[in-house]
């Protein structure tokens, strides 16, 4: 490491020293440009941490500008937290979604047990992930759940219509009569539209019987048929991926703990039809046993770079966890059972040994 900046860095690169580098009193987009250096010459993947949401997007935008003409490409992941509240009864923002998928994905790239294994010949990971304490400390779904519940479509492949509906109901994707954002899907005749996470654009197929003709890339407000590729991958849209096997789960863990009445309650309802429902997403723990951590996708290589109000704001989170749950109980009468604090949350001092 030659640039007076990179210095501090060595030992963790080299000799894994300090567990995690707290960087504070960095000018402009000092941390950004560390941060796309270091990626550069870590053999794992670099985790940015910082306290909000706003810093996180203002990294990742300096990062890109850092990173746009480097080669090898280096892959920059936003990794951002639900804009919904603790135990809140409604579903995260769709595209929030996909962009945690989207990074969730090729994390497990990086731990070299697939076919696909992230990085360069060298064994660079080439892998920036930037987020925040509060994106971290939620519990996600399985890594191994995630790495099986996608599914690639290429030219001239046979595509069952009824099976695809299913298969991106229960991924997640939402019915549309016109396709504008990620995660919507639509049909008409032997058309079908659909908007993966991670991508710029959405997808169109175009069948001839059950074959797929041709595969293109459409404009979301124009609606008319751009570039064709050859083949596109479709990965979940919702960390609650719905299958025989996480329906059954829930409805276990459901009647646990609600008792008697959890048959009458709507969510408990649409989910056991295998229907997704406003809100699911805050009982996650009840569809994975267990249900995993950021951390889990990580491999011992990783290394984390935090900005100096990091740990501040992973313990104001883990107080606020506590007086919305507290509210909730004053506010909420039965039979509105939360999912417990821990199984759906890491606490402050975990995630700080998660980092450790």
């Amino acid at each position: 490491m030659k640039h007076p900046l990179l210095a501090p860095l060595a030992s963790l690169l080299d000799k894994r020293g300090p567990p995690y580098p707290i960087l504070g009193n960095l000018p402009g987009a000092a941390l950004s440009w560390l941060a796309v250096e270091t990626t550069r010459q870590a053999k794992g993947p670099v985790v940015v941490v910082t306290g909000t949401t706003a810093r996180a997007e203002s990294l990742y935008r300096e990062m890109l500008f850092f990173a746009e003409h480097l080669q090898p490409v280096i892959t920059l992941l936003p990794f951002p937290a639900w804009e919904t509240l603790p135990f809140e009864r409604l579903s995260p923002y769709g595209p929030i979604m996909g962009e945690r998928i989207r990074a969730l994905f090729r994390l497990t790239q990086t731990l070299g047990t697939g076919p696909v294994t992230a990085g360069d010949t060298a064994g660079h990971a080439l892998t920036t992930v930037i987020t925040t304490p509060v994106a971290m400390m939620r519990r996600t779904v399985p890594h191994d759940y995630l790495s099986t519940h996608g599914f690639s479509v290429s030219k001239g492949d046979q595509l069952n219509i009824a099976a695809l509906r299913h298969f991106l109901g229960s991924a997640g994707y939402r019915l549309a009569t016109q396709v504008e954002e990620p995660g919507e899907y639509a049909i008409r005749g032997g058309i079908v539209d659909f908007f993966p996470p991670g991508r710029e654009d959405p997808v169109r197929l175009e069948l001839f019987g059950d074959e797929v003709e041709t595969l293109r890339l459409f404009d979301p407000i124009t609606q008319r048929s751009t570039d064709r590729i050859q083949s596109v991958q479709a990965l979940p849209v919702s960390e609650v991926i719905l299958t025989e096997e996480t329906v059954r789960e829930f409805r276990s863990n459901f009647r646990h703990a609600c008792g008697i009445g959890a048959s009458e309650d709507e969510l408990y309802k649409q989910v056991s039809k295998g229907e997704k429902s406003p809100g699911m997403e805050q009982f996650l723990p009840y569809f994975y046993t267990p249900a995993e951590t950021f951390f889990d996708y990580l491999p011992p290589t990783t290394l984390f770079l935090l900005d100096t109000d990091a740990l501040t704001e992973a313990s104001h989170f883990d107080a606020e966890i506590q007086e919305r749950l507290a509210n909730l109980r004053q506010e909420i009468p039965d039979p509105y059972h939360p999912a417990p604090p821990r199984e759906l949350y890491l606490e402050q001092t975990d995630f700080q040994n998660q980092l450790n």
